[in-house]
């Protein structure tokens, strides 16, 4: 996405610099090194393993994909895929014992999906809504991740955590049809 920005900005001001041509081949190169990641019977991209991550997934790759990096058009058949993978992944998680960064996950979903149908806006509010009433505490605060006691889920670590409420809310102005 920084590469991506950075051609498109020498571009707009005539920079033509060796320099540009060097921003222009690693983009490439990182691009390629990305698709290869994509595996076609999964119709998604293999997901890295956090090393230091204790949650079940970080939705760090699947989630960035779709935004804000947008690695392809939305309309492409890898991102569709990879738009459903991470739906299936966001809600395997939260209806597990323990999660976290799910917003990363509604969010891209929900940049993926474009110009909302009726039920797909229903399904994106439902998972809203889920997060606003049963992982946030009931001040509104979001922590870090949240942990299953007694079958409630309750919010964890960093409260308030800044990074999920930003997520929360820029889900809901996608949600809303807004811009963002």
């Amino acid at each position: 996405m920084g590469l991506r920005a950075a051609v498109a900005a020498a571009a707009a001001i005539g920079d033509t610099s060796a320099q540009v041509g060097l921003w222009k081949k690693r983009l490439t190169a990182l691009s390629g090194a990305i698709d290869k990641l994509y595996d076609p019977a999964q119709k998604a991209y293999a997901e890295q393993a956090g090393a230091t991550s204790a949650l079940p997934v970080s939705f760090a790759d699947g989630g960035w994909l779709l935004w804000p990096v947008q690695l392809h058009p939305y309309s492409d058949p890898r991102m569709e895929g990879e738009a459903s993978a991470v739906w299936s992944s966001m809600l395997r998680s939260l209806a597990g014992a323990s999660g976290g960064y799910e917003g990363k996950a509604l969010l891209g979903v929900c940049a993926a999906s474009g110009p909302l149908a009726p039920t797909e806006r229903q399904s994106l509010e439902s998972v809203l809504h889920y997060m606003a009433t049963s992982l946030a505490t009931p001040t509104g605060l979001f922590g870090e991740w949240w942990q299953r006691f007694g079958g409630t889920p309750r919010p964890m670590n960093d409260m308030p955590h800044v990074w999920e409420g930003a997520l929360f809310y820029l889900s809901s102005m996608c949600i809303d049809g807004s811009h963002f």
